[in-house]
């Protein structure tokens, strides 16, 4: 899964054209792909502000500030979809 840092703050905290990918795999379109993974990502309110969907399926992830005592990568890296490891320079 590719997380990226967009290069302007009005595109949101992360972004990802993970939907382009999934698109192949289950034969939908990424645009509908990324609405259902913008729908799931709203679940919880203290770890994302919103998500956008733009173009025809990438998302912008705003993270939310209130509540974050980790930073993303770390629960991104974490979690069911870990994508690598995070350590801290403790």
């Amino acid at each position: 899964m590719n997380w990226e840092y967009p290069p302007d703050p009005v595109f949101g905290d992360l972004s990802t054209p993970i939907s382009f990918s999934l698109a192949k795999l289950v034969r939908r379109k990424p645009r509908d792909i990324a609405a259902a993974i913008q729908h799931a990502l709203m679940a919880d309110p203290t770890l994302v502000e919103k998500v956008e969907v733009a173009g025809a399926g990438y998302l912008n992830i705003f993270v939310a500030t209130s509540g974050i005592t980790t930073p993303p990568v770390a629960w991104v890296s974490g979690g069911p979809f870990a994508v690598g490891a995070y350590t801290t320079g403790s």
